[in-house]
């Protein structure tokens, strides 16, 4: 399956790291700079990505680099973009749980510590095994690990999700950010 991810980079920081001054090859800098800071998730998060181009997105992202001072709207479009996306897998998660009753109606977790050892320790035999998965799948979403479907990764914040801290620094400040948009497989 493909999936999007937008890979965010503080270009100042970068600029800075590499003592940049010359803004020719500030995208192709950047666009190299997000790609070895994901690599180290080869067979982690995806097992083959196109990094040169947006892959089967190119067509709505011509340059797989847009920076915040050339297009602050476009980084604002992205971030809502993420947000939408993330909201979506987890509701999914949640969605799941609450089918198998390990979340309430109120969105409160339902089984106790104990409930979830029990079902851990009958293996894959379980019925549970799909809610087991879900829930540290919704427990790594959250924390920020990064996932194939996170959609996203922050090289400045460490982080694969959108939380509010995130989304408000670069909202605020579009011109200080890049994302570099690649086509991960997995």
């Amino acid at each position: 399956m493909h999936y999007v991810h937008f890979i965010l980079v503080n270009v100042p920081e970068l600029k800075e790291e590499l003592e940049l001054n010359d803004f020719d090859n500030i995208k192709e800098e950047i666009r190299n700079y997000a790609e070895e800071q994901t690599s180290v998730y080869s067979d982690i998060v995806y097992d083959w990505r196109e990094t040169e181009t947006a892959g089967r997105w190119a067509d709505e992202f011509p340059e797989n680099v847009v920076l915040g001072s050339e297009q602050p709207e476009k980084v604002r479009e992205i971030l809502d973009r993420i947000r939408r996306n993330q909201q979506e897998e987890i509701e999914n998660y949640v969605s799941t749980l609450k089918e198998h009753g390990w979340i309430d109606s109120s969105g409160n977790f339902t089984v106790s510590v104990s409930k979830l050892i029990e079902e851990a320790q009958k293996g894959l035999s379980s019925n549970n095994h799909l809610f087991l998965y879900c829930l540290s799948k919704l427990m790594a979403y959250l924390s920020g690990e990064y996932l194939s479907n996170s959609f996203f990764f922050s090289t400045y914040h460490g982080t694969a999700y959108l939380d509010d801290t995130v989304y408000e620094e670069v909202y605020k400040k579009p011109e200080q950010f890049a994302f570099v948009i690649f086509d991960y497989h997995n």
